[in-house]
């Protein structure tokens, strides 16, 4: 057997061991609050973190218009959702806080594709920007999922810490190498450590995606058929973001950052020795913002960041630093990547339904209720997200927002891009993470051999996949 047919092998038996598995622990893995199967009622799942009041609202008003019972429930864990789909009453739609499982699901059989139904209903897909619909599409075109709300990410800066450093207040750094330059007029070192920090690349949140994206690639093909995980691009950007712990000093930014994100060095479950914000799994309240690293842009500790259009919202800037002078402005390209200014990467929600859902048709009347621009506009400024269809997007209500017309603008940019799904995106990404991780972590110890074999290891796995799914 050559390498390719072993390593497809290996990943449908890994699906087969794992719906096996997940079928057998049912009994032993209740489902979440409120969950149960009703008679006459659409159930709606949602794996982010809020409380379950603040979506339920919205989906009476589909109950108000049709008479159609719908049940929300939320912060579905990944278990629970991988038990649903495997059994006899799946939930009827599923909303999940980004794309990276949805491939998955699919190759396995377990969600439905939506090409044919779409094409029956008044879903109008030319409205939906590229870049998010592009998350929910095969490499073949077929339609796996629908995006709802999401995030392109840009610059913060502080005005009045660049003002202190001399820098003009109302100029943002142009080049990711004058980005550099910049953080090092505006870090201060204290009496131990650091007071202040001029920006880290991985703060609050990694961004290995947008980086390599603003030096002129990514790790998969644009259609999403090749990896492309040890290209220039994505060398350059890990080579980038290294820099910066070479101006700080590795253990001084560890220690930097772990002394304003309390998660950094506890003993959570799933938050422990992350840098994060938890906004993806919580669209209505931070939760916990407290906790978060953005507090270190908040008390000015440190002056740049990169985060998304939430940060403008009720529950972030104006809730904890209220008389902050900042700045909002496209992320910068490389400089020898010009033409990728005013870009972005995406990343959003995605909702999909279950392929052995007891009433389809019904699902997709919500779903195509759900996409509908009023509908998406309402759920993006009630959790200041950006709407990923075009007529939501000119709601008069998203220009009372400062700022956030930077994100539309990067929502709309014809080279903003995000990735597609794939069956292995979630194993890989964590991969990658691992990689980047490391390397960011330490002295600068060699990654290029790493990504090799992360290439060798994935790149043959999904064009099989992928052959496998176009072959007739």
């Amino acid at each position: 057997m050559n390498k390719k047919k072993k390593g497809l092998w290996t990943v449908l038996s890994i699906i087969f061991v794992v719906n096996f598995a997940v079928f057998g622990l049912n009994l032993l893995n209740p489902l979440p609050e409120g969950g149960e199967y009703e008679e006459g009622v659409l159930r709606v799942w949602v794996s982010w973190g809020d409380d379950r009041d603040h979506l339920q609202p919205l989906f009476d008003r589909y109950t108000e218009t049709t008479g159609q019972a719908v049940k929300v429930v939320t912060r579905a864990k990944q278990d629970h959702i991988e038990d649903a789909l495997n059994s006899e009453t799946p939930p009827d739609v599923i909303i999940l806080s980004a794309n990276d499982l949805v491939g998955l699901y699919y190759q396995q059989g377990l969600i439905e594709p939506l090409n044919a139904w779409v094409d029956r209903s008044e879903l109008n897909l030319d409205d939906i920007y590229p870049a998010p619909l592009a998350q929910c599409q095969m490499p073949d075109g077929t339609l796996v999922c629908l995006p709802w709300v999401g995030d392109t990410f840009a610059l913060y800066w502080n005005k009045d810490l660049f003002a202190a450093a001399g820098l003009d207040p109302e100029k943002p750094p142009q080049t990711m190498e004058e980005l550099l330059a910049y953080a090092q007029l505006l870090t201060i070192p204290g009496e131990e450590g650091f007071s202040q920090v001029g920006f880290l690349p991985d703060y609050p949140r990694p961004h290995l995606d947008l980086y390599t994206h603003m030096f002129g690639g990514a790790w998969h093909s644009r259609d999403g058929v090749k990896l492309t995980v040890n290209s220039q691009p994505v060398v350059d950007a890990m080579n980038w973001q290294h820099l910066f712990y070479e101006l700080v000093g590795n253990p001084e930014a560890n220690d930097f950052v772990s002394s304003i994100n309390r998660y950094r060095n506890s003993g959570h479950p799933v938050l422990g020795g992350v840098r994060l914000n938890c906004q993806q799994c919580h669209r209505f309240t931070p939760g916990n913002a407290d906790r978060m690293p953005d507090h270190g842009f908040y008390t000015g500790q440190v002056a740049m960041m990169v985060d998304g259009a939430w940060q403008l919202g009720a529950n972030y800037i104006s809730a904890y630093s209220p008389d902050m002078n900042y700045g909002v402005a496209p992320f910068p390209p490389s400089a020898e990547h010009p033409e990728l200014s005013n870009t972005s990467f995406y990343q959003g929600a995605v909702v999909l339904i279950p392929s052995h859902g007891l009433d389809l048709e019904a699902a997709v009347d919500l779903l195509t209720w759900m996409i509908s621009p009023e509908i998406v506009a309402d759920m993006a400024f009630a959790t200041t997200s950006l709407p990923t269809n075009q007529t939501a997007a000119k709601d008069l209500r998203f220009q009372q927002i400062p700022h956030f017309d930077i994100f539309i603008d990067l929502l709309a940019a014809e080279n903003t891009y995000a990735i597609r799904p794939t069956a292995i995106q979630e194993e890989f990404n964590a991969a990658l993470a691992g990689i980047e991780k490391d390397f960011l972590y330490t002295e600068g110890q060699g990654f290029i051999p790493d990504l090799d074999n992360l290439q060798a290891e994935y790149g043959p796995i999904l064009e099989e996949l992928v052959s496998s799914r176009l072959s007739p």
